[in-house]
């Protein structure tokens, strides 16, 4: 029976470490987009859902606390999003084979 605990223990503590790292990535790479704000590569990639975007895009104001209100809605948006949401978030803005060519002429 404890054997069975631990590797389920082990197993809960992988997925806890492979959500923090996605859910990192996901904040940087938005925080860099929307926050700071920024080209990413040398172009505006729109990544948000529009409604969003907008919101982020909506705050007025320079300095700080432009920053940290543009800040806690990315929080809040990424806070709502449920747990599938975020893995297809992450798997199309990372995973090379994700939402290639072939899933739409396969």
């Amino acid at each position: 029976i404890s054997l069975g605990l631990v590797g389920s223990e082990m197993c809960i503590r992988d997925r806890e470490c492979k959500g923090h790292a996605m859910l990192k990535q996901l904040w940087q790479l938005l925080w860099q987009r929307y926050v700071q704000p920024g080209h990413i590569d040398g172009q505006m990639f729109q990544i948000l859902p529009e409604s969003a975007a907008r919101g982020l895009q909506a705050v007025t104001g320079e300095g700080k606390t432009a920053e940290d209100e543009k800040a806690r809605r990315l929080c809040d948006f990424l806070a709502d999003m449920t747990d599938g949401e975020a893995v297809r978030l992450y798997q199309r803005l990372f995973s090379p084979a994700y939402g290639s060519i072939h899933d739409w002429v396969g």
